[in-house]
């Protein structure tokens, strides 16, 4: 892209934050204008000062976070018009790893490296061969969307998150087309953070099970399908993407 669209972008991810939030069921916790109480810590220490409560987050440190943390992360600057805004907002709502690992299921299959949700030259290179950006960010908040109804919050902040994502696909669409985009609207349930913690489905388990195998992972929650019994699979690695049911497999597994 020709010139940075980081204020813009972030003008829109800040209208869809608010301002201060701490529900108890967003795994993010405590929130001020998007950032966590969590990311706030971490950035004081990293300069030597103390920690205080993310209420009282400067505008000075609100923008060197999303700067570095969240824009750069995703490589802003290299993206087309409107992927950037796109890929910013899911680094803000779910992480830079997993907002790129969005993009790079959604490059399939110009893209062939793994969905790591790193940057790197495959996936940059991958995007510039891509000549329907609009098409791309249909597809990059597809897999957003996919991701988001997996988790175990979905039907406490699902409504919320998809009104977010369909402002940001519009929006997104239309700077990638060169049309004037809508405005954003904070959005209350469209914040709450995502966590791979709470990655899992929205029935219950029924059954517990650690991992058996020498080297497994660590963390695996097994879940039962109706349909099989008796059998069970690990948690795959984030580059496999969304957890899914083979036909050799009669146990989902998740991770915790």
């Amino acid at each position: 892209m020709a010139v940075s669209r980081e204020k813009e972008s972030l003008a829109k991810v800040l209208a869809h934050e608010g301002g201060y939030s701490n529900n108890k069921k967003d795994p993010g916790g405590p929130t001020m204008k998007g950032v966590t109480q969590r990311v706030y810590d971490a950035y004081r220490k990293g300069k030597g000062q103390a920690t205080r409560s993310v209420k009282s987050i400067s505008t000075d440190e609100l923008n060197e976070i999303y700067d570095r943390q969240y824009w750069d992360a995703v490589k802003g600057d290299l993206l087309p018009d409107g992927v950037d805004y796109v890929l910013f907002d899911g680094a803000v709502n779910s992480g830079p790893g997993r907002s790129i690992m969005f993009l790079q299921q959604a490059l399939r299959p110009v893209y062939t490296g793994n969905i790591d949700g790193v940057m790197g030259m495959g996936t940059i290179t991958a995007l510039k061969a891509i000549n329907n950006n609009d098409a791309l960010i249909d597809r990059i908040c597809d897999a957003r969307m996919n991701f988001l109804r997996h988790l175990g919050t979905f039907a406490v902040f699902g409504k919320g998150w998809s009104a977010r994502v369909k402002e940001v696909r519009s929006i997104g669409k239309a700077w990638a087309t060169g049309e004037a985009p809508q405005a954003a609207n904070f959005i209350e349930a469209g914040r709450q953070r995502r966590s791979c913690r709470t990655r899992r489905l929205r029935r219950r388990p029924r059954r517990l099970m650690p991992p058996s195998a020498p080297g497994a992972v660590a963390s695996v929650c097994l879940v039962r399908s109706k349909a099989f019994r008796n059998s069970s699979r690990r948690c795959p690695t984030p580059a496999s993407g969304l957890p899914r049911l083979s036909s050799s497999s009669h146990w989902l597994a998740l991770c915790c």
